[in-house]
């Protein structure tokens, strides 16, 4: 069995609170810290919103088919403050301000560069885990994890009887930070919502998200494990932050993968694929 240097897998199965079980990985980070990961089943979903999706302002939901033909492993929340101090070694940095800052907070004030660039939290985690499996998800992937098998706007119902403003709703307080019940407005600590139907949480609300692909406008016809345009031009970042309307499943928007684009409402989340075939380590009996 590969021993690893400073961390260890652990394969456990556990209940996410309301849904059938999910099926998650967790990696201990130095320091003992754990990033839980959720197995997504590779399968065919509708992708971007229909036409007239109340919400869709900027008319870049384009709604099509999409096959994803492997499964791929999800984490659990958005990276937090303890995970990457662990993984990079430092804390995050602080050019957006210290507005939320603790273990459990999410990471933010960070770029596409930071994350998947040469020296990013993707290339250290991978080099500290002896492995070259994990990665920013693909945008199709976050946007099957965050509609769960659903259809509607958020994984938790369409919410037509409420603002999609920063107006109080209590169809949404379970599931999501946002404006209409955070005042002033930032970053929350992760995994303090209801899980959606696949037992991932924070898929709407508290930072958009970065994921690995750039920018571009969507087609109507099918296609299989997009990955996105190529080149270097803009990112695409998804989950929204502020406003319940940008919060939805479909919502996108493009940023510059440097320092252009970041402040206090972008952080990520980490993917991997095939990692149920690693060789791990039980975690000392813990998760046994």
């Amino acid at each position: 069995m590969k021993a690893f240097r400073w961390s260890c897998l652990s394969l456990v199965f556990l209940l996410a609170p309301h849904f059938a079980a999910a099926e998650e990985v967790v990696v201990t980070l130095p320091g003992n810290v754990p990033l839980v990961l959720v197995k997504v089943a590779a399968g065919t979903f509708l992708m971007g919103s229909p036409a007239g999706e109340r919400g869709n302002f900027f008319g870049n939901e384009t709604q099509h088919e999409v096959t994803l033909t492997q499964d791929y492993y999800l984490g659990k929340t958005e990276i937090t403050q303890a995970q990457w101090e662990a993984v990079m070694g430092t804390p995050m940095r602080a050019e957006c301000g210290n507005i939320a800052v603790g273990d459990d907070f999410p990471v933010y004030c960070v770029t596409w560069n930071r994350i998947a660039g040469p020296g990013g939290f993707v290339e250290k985690l991978n080099t500290l885990l002896g492995t070259d499996v994990f990665r920013l998800p693909t945008e199709a992937e976050w946007e099957r994890a965050a509609r769960a098998g659903t259809t509607t706007r958020f994984s938790h119902g369409d919410v037509l009887e409420c603002s999609d403003e920063c107006e109080p709703c209590a169809a949404h307080d379970d599931y999501m930070w946002w404006c209409g019940n955070v005042s002033p407005f930032g970053p929350r600590p992760v995994g303090e919502k209801l899980p959606n139907p696949f037992g991932l949480q924070d898929m709407h609300g508290n930072l958009w998200e970065i994921v690995n692909d750039r920018y571009g406008e969507f087609s109507s016809a099918p296609v299989t494990d997009p990955t996105g345009p190529g080149g270097n031009g803009d990112i695409v970042m998804r989950g929204g932050g502020r406003e319940a309307w940008i919060n939805r499943s479909a919502s996108r928007i493009g940023g510059s993968p440097d320092d252009r684009a970041h402040n206090n409402e972008v952080g990520f989340r980490i993917a991997a694929t095939h990692v149920d075939g690693l060789t791990f380590q039980i975690n000392n009996g813990i998760n046994d």
